[in-house]
């Protein structure tokens, strides 16, 4: 143990003796230590820390496969989706997304932004409940672009609007 001190006491002075080279190596594992916290958060919030829905244990996908039998890059088009949930029975629903990457137009400028198309269960299946305003709802799903409506995630919502509440509907 005092040969331990001793040792510490002995790199404290040599840098002492050169400031530039401690302010190196401090700003060095400074810069090493927060690396490695932030890709830790990242990587806790992605991989680590459950989906935010619920019972995500009886979630299913379904997904094409091409004639080779690999998965194909297609979505299930939407006859054959709605077609899906009207033979499924009283115990399965079934909702539908599609990635869809588009523009906002704001401010006199278009924006590109990665979207959702999903279907009018979509959120009560999975369990979530709007932080302000309303989901909508199956029946404003049941004519396709009859009436298109928008639910905004809190990043697109901050980011995009100021977080204003005045953009959200009732």
């Amino acid at each position: 143990m005092v040969r331990l001190v001793t040792e510490i006491r002995s790199a404290c002075r040599r840098l002492w003796r050169s400031p530039g080279f401690a302010v190196a190596a401090m700003a060095s594992l400074a810069l090493g230590i927060a690396a490695n916290v932030v890709s830790f958060a990242v990587l806790d919030e992605l991989a680590f820390r459950p989906l935010h829905i619920k019972d995500p244990e009886t979630l299913l996908g379904l997904v094409l496969f091409d004639r080779s039998g690999d998965r194909s890059s297609q979505d299930i088009p939407l006859p054959i989706f709605k077609e899906y949930q009207q033979r499924a029975s009283a115990s399965l629903s079934i909702a539908g997304y599609a990635p869809l990457g588009t523009k906002l137009h704001l401010n006199g400028a278009w924006i590109p932004i990665q979207a959702q198309l999903v279907s009018g269960n979509y959120f009560s299946l999975v369990g979530l409940r709007p932080t302000l305003g309303t989901f909508f709802t199956p029946s404003e799903d049941a004519t396709p672009l009859q009436a298109p409506l928008a639910v905004l995630s809190h990043r697109c919502w901050i980011k995009h609007f100021g977080g204003r509440a005045d953009i959200i509907g009732p």
